[in-house]
C-alpha cells in the first residue's frame, strides 16, 4: 500500500529578505523529508489569484504551519495583507470545527509568544524555532507531528491491580461528657469534732460520758 504524503501549507509575513530566505529553507527541508510543503515563493505563478491560492492551500492541506513573528502577530490581529486574509480563512475553519484541532501548528520564530502569536493561537502549544542551533531537533518534532510519531509513545493500558477487600470500620461511639466531681474546699485537712466529757442539765444534774464497751454486773462471788 502506497503511503500518503502529508501536505503542509506555510503561512508567514514578509518581514525582510532574511526572514523570507529562512522560511524557504524550512520548506526545502520539509520537502527533503517527504512533506509536500506549499509556499507562495515556490508555488505562486504570475497571473494567479493570490487570495484563491491562499484559500485553496489552507483548506486542502493536511497541516498549516504559521511562522510567527511580532510582525505576523500584528498583521494577523489587524487583518492586514496576505497574513490577514489567511487569518480569516484559518479562524473560519477553527471556529466552525471543519478542521482537526492539530491541523494548525504555531511556529515561533522571533520575539516572545505574547507578541508574536495572533490572538487565536495564544492558547495553543507552539514549537520554538528561535534558536538556529536547535533547528534540526525542532524540525524532527515537527516531522514527527506530521507523520503521527510522537517523541514518546504512550504505553498500553495495563490490568487493574488486585486489592484485598477493605475491612469495615466499627461505628463511631458518641462520646459522653461527664460532669466534673465537686472538690472539697481547699481549707486544709478536716478536723474531728470535740465531744464534751461531762454535761449538766437545767436542773443541775451532772452526767459523765461513758466510753463504749461492755462490763459484768453484780458480785463476782456466788452466794452459798
Amino acid at each position: 500500500m502506497e503511503s500518503v504524503i502529508p501536505r503542509c501549507f506555510i503561512s508567514y509575513s514578509w518581514d525582510n529578505e532574511q526572514h523570507r530566505d529562512w522560511v524557504r529553507m524550512l520548506a526545502t527541508r520539509l520537502i527533503e523529508c517527504g512533506i509536500d510543503a506549499i509556499l507562495d515563493q515556490c508555488d505562486c505563478k504570475p497571473g494567479m489569484d493570490l487570495a484563491k491560492f491562499m484559500g485553496r492551500s489552507v483548506k486542502e492541506s493536511d497541516y498549516v504551519v504559521l511562522v510567527c513573528t511580532p510582525t505576523f502577530g500584528k498583521k494577523a490581529d489587524a487583518g492586514k495583507g496576505g497574513v490577514g486574509y489567511e487569518t480569516s480563512i484559518v479562524t473560519g475553519e477553527i471556529f466552525v470545527d471543519e478542521a482537526r484541532e492539530t491541523k494548525f501548528v504555531p511556529l515561533l520564530r522571533e520575539g516572545e509568544a505574547k507578541e508574536s502569536l495572533p490572538s487565536y493561537l495564544k492558547s495553543r502549544l507552539f514549537l520554538d524555532f528561535r534558536d538556529d542551533g536547535l533547528f534540526e531537533a525542532k524540525l524532527e518534532e515537527l516531522l514527527r507531528h506530521f507523520y503521527g510519531e510522537p517523541l514518546y509513545a504512550k504505553p498500553p493500558i495495563g490490568r487493574k491491580p488486585e486489592w484485598t477487600k477493605p475491612e469495615e470500620s466499627p461505628p463511631v461511639k458518641k462520646q459522653t461528657v461527664s460532669k466534673p466531681t465537686k472538690k472539697p474546699p481547699a481549707d486544709g485537712p478536716t478536723q474531728k469534732p470535740v465531744i464534751q466529757q461531762t454535761y449538766k442539765n437545767s436542773t443541775g444534774m451532772e452526767f459523765v460520758l461513758i466510753p463504749a464497751g461492755n462490763f459484768k454486773m453484780g458480785s463476782k462471788f456466788s452466794p452459798e
